[in-house]
């Protein structure tokens, strides 16, 4: 498609560069849209969630769980006398609750803690807050392009359809597989500000670095919407006014690492990765198959 820009003297904006799914050069060029109004936030979400701690409510430390068999053996023993001697209180107030709760009818759980509560003493739960998780990033932009001219109507018709192409998962041309979809095209999105003083329209685009920076992002919505106000055409029947919304979401997750390499900072391989590579360059050929080792041991 070579590249497209809105409009032609295009200055701050943001830049769209389609690329075949799983890597590979992007051959088709970029599309160059002005920015739009609104700049989305980048938001960055971390999935947290409250449970028991397991070796904390033993009243045992990891070392102690994890020591010899023997000496593992006579801690948890000894665990296990000093747990059932502490729950005999709590056995106690949960027997009464089940008897007042026959003869009151007040439900056992709030009777029992009314009894702890007596005895000046509450369940500790061992809660304490675990990471599961990071959420992908997603990034929704809006342009308003209103064309001035005829050629524009086009330019923006060419832009339109060319996201559309390429949000598109295609066909499948192998014989076994008719019916199956081939993945559509990802996404680097950037946001680009002028150079004063340089004429050329490449070089004067730089990547803004006080904005995000997204990383390989799938085009999950395309949005067009015609005419904005009200119906207007140009002579070509053309519309003047063409909304196009997008959403893109980034499909590998926001790590330290990742966000060091962002920011230009070396990667480094520390701890368990380090470990793991020279796993993966130690695997038996004959069990996993030539290829597969051969690219554990160049692929890292």
């Amino acid at each position: 498609m070579g590249d497209l820009k809105w409009p032609d003297a295009v200055n701050d904006c943001m830049k769209y560069t389609p690329f075949p799914h799983g890597g590979g050069p992007a051959g088709a060029g970029s599309i160059y849209i002005q920015m739009p109004n609104e700049i989305p936030g980048d938001i960055r979400g971390y999935d947290w969630s409250p449970g028991e701690d397991a070796i904390s409510a033993t009243g045992m430390s990891l070392s102690d769980l994890t020591g010899g068999a023997m000496g593992a053996a006579n801690k948890i023993g000894g665990y296990a006398i000093k747990r059932g001697l502490a729950g005999v209180g709590d056995k106690v107030a949960e027997k009464l609750g089940e008897i007042s709760e026959k003869r009151t009818g007040i439900d056992k759980e709030e009777l029992t803690k009314a009894v702890n509560r007596r005895r000046g003493r509450a369940k500790n739960t061992h809660e304490e807050w675990f990471f599961n998780d990071v959420e992908f990033r997603a990034f929704e932009f809006s342009h308003e392009l209103l064309a001035h001219d005829e050629q524009e109507t086009n330019d923006i018709k060419h832009i339109v359809e060319a996201l559309q192409i390429f949000a598109s998962p295609g066909l499948s041309t192998n014989g076994l597989e008719f019916s199956h979809f081939t993945y559509p095209a990802e996404w680097e999105v950037s946001f680009l500000t002028a150079v004063a003083g340089d004429e050329d329209f490449e070089d004067h685009l730089v990547v803004n670095p006080y904005l995000p920076k997204l990383g390989r992002c799938v085009l999950k919505d395309v949005n067009v919407e015609y005419f904005g106000e009200g119906y207007a055409l140009f002579v070509n029947k053309a519309p003047i006014m063409v909304k196009i919304s997008l959403s893109f979401q980034e499909i590998h997750k926001i790590t330290s690492t990742s966000f060091s390499a962002e920011k230009g900072a070396p990667a480094t391989v520390t701890g368990t990765l380090g470990q793991a590579k020279t796993a993966l360059k130690s695997l038996d050929v004959n069990s996993i198959g030539a290829s597969v080792a051969d690219w554990a041991t160049k692929g890292l």
